[in-house]
């Protein structure tokens, strides 16, 4: 059994940031919703599992995310940008954009805008809810070179690195002193590339799927979350290369920067 009281005191040990700000707001909803009684660890579980999906789709400002993402989710005002959305992907059917797009469409509750850089696949030409601007952008206005933003996403980290290390590895020293929107960097090891401190310190590695962007050089990143992870999380075939039970898994955010001439 696990009382408010644990809950919160776990939260204020953990250094204060968005994330924890965001739980802060799901205790204090579970607090009204428990009046202060005890609830098993797996029912507390479970009731944070629904909040989060539910609290995601609340809507809180400007929130960017794929068509994939939004299903089952609904918002007041939905702006679809211009995607390529007549591409199907690989091993999927022909029909499979247009019933993609039909589920970016339905989530919005009040107002839709659908953007495009020309005659849009799934759009009429000719009505009076299409409107046309020819912009001629001026490039000469943008400061500094064109920037690509890898937001933090778990399948883009290797998630078993630190549990395939032994005790005394400096990387679970490392994770232990790092914290949430301190800066990494980003360095290239072997064919890998490795997420370090400051200090030069490994804090994880990206997975075998992540590549930076094409013709940019990486410029900044900071830590956007520290994830717990277990032997049981991680797949069967590797528990033999695994030296650890639990380990913490750093996620960065990641900024490259467009190289000129490449």
């Amino acid at each position: 059994m696990v009382g408010l009281g644990d809950l919160t005191e776990n939260l204020n040990a953990i250094p204060a940031s968005r994330w924890t700000d965001r739980i802060g707001e799901g205790l204090g909803q579970l607090a009204r919703e428990v009046d202060g009684k005890s609830l098993p660890t797996p029912d507390v579980i479970e009731w944070f599992a629904e909040w989060s999906k539910d609290s995601w789709g609340e809507q809180r400002g400007l929130k960017l995310l794929t068509a994939h993402r939004s299903k089952g989710l609904e918002f007041d005002d939905v702006v679809i940008m211009d995607g390529g959305w007549e591409r199907p992907s690989r091993n999927e059917d022909q029909d499979a954009p247009r019933r993609l797009f039909y589920v970016a469409m339905t989530r919005a509750r009040r107002n839709l805008i659908v953007m495009s850089n020309d005659n849009h696949e799934y759009l009429p030409t000719a009505s009076p809810s299409v409107v046309t601007r020819h912009v001629v952008p001026d490039l000469a206005t943008v400061p500094g070179p064109r920037r690509f933003f890898q937001s933090p996403e778990m399948k883009m980290v290797d998630l078993s690195f630190a549990g395939r290390q032994g005790d005394r590895h400096i990387v679970h020293e490392a994770i232990a002193e790092a914290q949430v929107g301190a800066q990494v960097r980003l360095s290239r090891v072997g064919d890998r590339w490795q997420i370090e401190d400051v200090r030069g310190r490994a804090l994880g590695r990206m997975s075998k799927a992540f590549a930076p962007p094409i013709g940019t050089k990486f410029v900044t990143g900071e830590i956007a979350a520290i994830i717990h992870w277990r032997k049981e999380d991680a797949d069967e075939r590797f528990y033999h290369l695994l030296k650890r039970a639990n380990w913490e898994v750093v996620v960065p955010e990641l900024v490259f920067e467009e190289v000129k001439g490449t």
